[in-house]
C-alpha cells in the first residue's frame, strides 16, 4: 500500500507495514530451560597404614599391629581381610575403633584394626595383603581399598644358652594372706596372688595353681579374674591374672607355701630375668604335728587306722595265746597279774592310739608315692600326671598344662611347638603312634590358635590317652615316612 505524504515543494512515497494481528486465543509462553544433571562425584579413596610395635622383634614375641583406614568421609559397613606368612600366627585382638581430627578445616576419620603377630620360626615375617572394602555413609557408594606392597619384619633369632624363653617388657608376681595372724586350727587361709605381665595377654600368662601344692595343705581355686589392654603410650599389650586360692591345712604347726619363680627375657635391657613369688609361712594356732592327738572330729582317719592294723593285731594276739598255752604260761598268776598292769597302763597313758598313730601308713604312703614316681618309667609318669588335667575343658589351659609336664618329665624346652612335644613323646614312648600324635597335636595346635575348634574335646582327650597309655610289654610302632604337615593356621574367611 502507497500513500502520498504532503510536504511543501516536495513529494515522495511513504512505505508502510502490515501490522500483525493478535487473536484473544494465543499467548507465547517462553520454556523453561532443562536442569543441569548432578552427577555424583565419588569421595577419595581412603588410604591404609600398617604400623608395628616393634620393628626388629625377637621369635615368639607378641608384636602389636595396627592398620590404620584414612578417609576423608565416614564409613560403615568395613570388612578387612588379612594374610600373614605361614611362620607366624596372626590374631584379631578386638573390634575396630573410630578416631576423628579436625585437619585444614577437614575432617578426617581414622579406623583402627588391631592384631597380634607372633613368629615361631625363621628370619622374616611379612603382612602379605590387606584389603578392607566398605561403604561410605554418606552416599552409599562402595569402595575398596589394596595395601600398596607387603611389609615385612627381620626375626631375630632366640639367645643361645636359654632354657626357659618369654620374651616381655616386664613381669612383677605379688601375694597376700589374708589375717595371717589369726589363723587358727580347722579354718582355712585365703591366699590372693597376682601376675602382671607387659607383652602377652592374660591367657597367655600360666596359672599358679600346680606350683602351689604341697603335703602340708590342700588348695583350692576360688576365683581367677583375667585382664588385658593395650598401653597407648608405647602400644605394649599387657595381662593381669588375677587370683585368690583357699587352703585347709592338714594339721596344727608351721606350714610353708613354696616360692614360685619365673625365668623372663627383658626385651628392654636385652637380658635375662627373674620374678619371684616369695615364700610365705604362716602359724596355725594348737598343738604341732609331734604332739597331735586323735580327736572324735577326725573320726575317720581313727578307723582308716584301726581297720588297717586291725588283721594284723588279731593275728599277732591269736600267735601270742597259743605259745602261752603251749609252754603254760598263761596259767601262772604272775603272767595274770602283768596282764592286769599291762591293762591299766595302757588305759590310763593311751599307749595303743600312740602307737598307731606312730606307725600310720599314711606317714609312709607320700615317701613311697614320691619313690615310686622316681624309678617309673617316664610314659607311665606321663599317664598319671596327665589324670591331674583331665578335669580341664578348655584346650588352651590344657596344652599349656601338657608343656609344663613335657618340660618337668621329658625334658622338653619351654617353647616348644605342638609339633615338636608330639616327636617328644613318640621318642619316649615306644608304643605311642607317632602319626596319630601328630594328628591329636595339629588338631590341638589349630584349636588354640587357628580357627579349626574341636568339636567334642573330651573325646579327643580320650584318644589322646589311648595312645599314650602304658603297657607292660614295650613295643615300637613301624610308621610310614609321611609326617602330616601343619596347615596355616591364620585362614581368613
Amino acid at each position: 500500500m502507497v500513500s502520498l505524504a504532503i510536504y511543501p515543494n516536495y513529494y515522495y512515497p511513504q512505505q508502510t507495514y502490515p501490522q500483525p494481528i493478535y487473536s484473544p486465543q494465543q499467548s507465547y509462553i517462553q520454556k523453561p530451560l532443562p536442569k543441569p544433571i548432578k552427577t555424583k562425584i565419588k569421595p577419595k579413596n581412603p588410604t591404609i597404614k600398617v604400623e608395628f610395635s616393634d620393628s626388629h622383634p625377637y621369635l615368639q614375641q607378641n608384636i602389636m599391629v595396627e592398620v590404620k583406614l584414612q578417609s576423608t568421609e565416614n564409613l560403615t559397613d568395613l570388612n578387612i581381610k588379612i594374610n600373614s606368612s605361614k611362620n607366624s600366627i596372626l590374631r584379631p585382638l578386638n573390634n575396630y575403633t573410630i578416631s576423628t581430627l579436625n585437619k585444614q578445616k577437614k575432617k578426617q576419620f581414622t579406623t583402627v584394626f588391631r592384631y597380634i603377630l607372633t613368629p615361631f620360626q625363621g628370619e622374616i615375617a611379612t603382612i602379605d595383603k590387606v584389603v578392607i572394602k566398605g561403604l561410605f555413609l554418606k552416599n552409599n557408594q562402595a569402595f575398596v581399598s589394596i595395601l600398596k606392597s607387603p611389609l615385612t619384619l627381620s626375626i631375630k633369632p632366640i639367645p643361645i644358652n636359654i632354657k626357659h624363653w618369654q620374651p616381655l617388657y616386664q613381669l612383677t608376681l605379688k601375694s597376700k594372706i589374708q589375717n595371717p595372724e589369726q589363723v587358727k586350727k580347722g579354718e582355712p587361709i585365703v591366699y590372693q596372688t597376682e601376675i602382671y605381665a607387659e607383652g602377652m595377654t592374660a591367657k597367655q600368662i600360666p596359672p599358679l595353681l600346680p606350683f602351689l601344692k604341697s603335703n602340708e595343705y590342700k588348695i583350692y581355686l576360688d576365683t581367677e579374674v583375667l585382664d588385658s589392654g593395650i598401653l597407648h603410650q608405647n602400644k605394649h599389650l599387657w595381662g593381669r591374672r588375677s587370683a585368690v586360692y583357699t587352703l585347709v591345712p592338714h594339721l596344727a604347726g608351721k606350714i610353708i607355701i613354696p616360692k614360685v619363680q619365673f625365668q623372663w627375657w627383658d626385651l628392654t635391657l636385652d637380658k635375662q630375668q627373674v620374678s619371684t613369688l616369695p615364700i610365705r609361712q604362716v602359724v596355725i594356732q594348737g598343738k604341732s604335728k609331734t604332739q597331735h592327738q586323735l580327736t572324735p572330729k577326725n573320726k575317720d582317719f581313727l578307723l582308716s587306722q584301726w581297720f588297717f592294723w586291725l588283721p594284723a593285731i588279731i593275728a599277732v594276739l591269736l600267735l601270742l595265746f597259743y605259745w602261752g598255752h603251749a609252754f603254760g604260761f598263761l596259767r601262772s598268776k604272775i603272767v595274770f597279774q602283768l596282764k592286769q598292769q599291762l591293762t591299766l597302763f595302757f588305759g590310763k597313758h593311751n599307749i595303743l592310739q600312740k602307737i598307731v598313730q606312730k606307725y600310720s601308713p599314711r606317714r609312709f604312703r607320700h615317701r613311697l608315692r614320691a619313690y615310686i614316681g622316681q624309678v617309673l618309667p617316664l610314659e607311665w609318669k606321663l599317664w598319671y600326671c596327665l589324670q591331674t588335667i583331665n578335669k580341664e575343658q578348655d584346650p588352651e589351659t590344657w596344652g599349656n598344662a601338657l608343656q609344663i609336664l613335657a618340660v618337668k618329665h621329658l625334658g622338653a624346652r619351654s617353647n616348644s611347638s605342638m609339633r615338636q612335644l608330639a616327636e617328644i613323646i613318640a621318642k619316649k614312648h615306644p608304643s605311642a603312634s607317632a602319626r596319630k600324635l601328630s594328628q591329636l597335636m595339629l588338631e590341638l595346635n589349630g584349636s588354640i590358635y587357628g580357627k579349626e575348634l574341636i568339636t567334642n574335646f573330651s573325646f579327643w582327650k580320650r584318644q589322646f590317652k589311648a595312645e599314650i597309655k602304658p603297657h607292660l610289654f614295650f613295643f615300637h610302632r613301624e610308621e610310614k615316612k609321611n609326617p602330616l604337615q601343619f596347615s596355616n593356621l591364620n585362614k581368613s574367611n
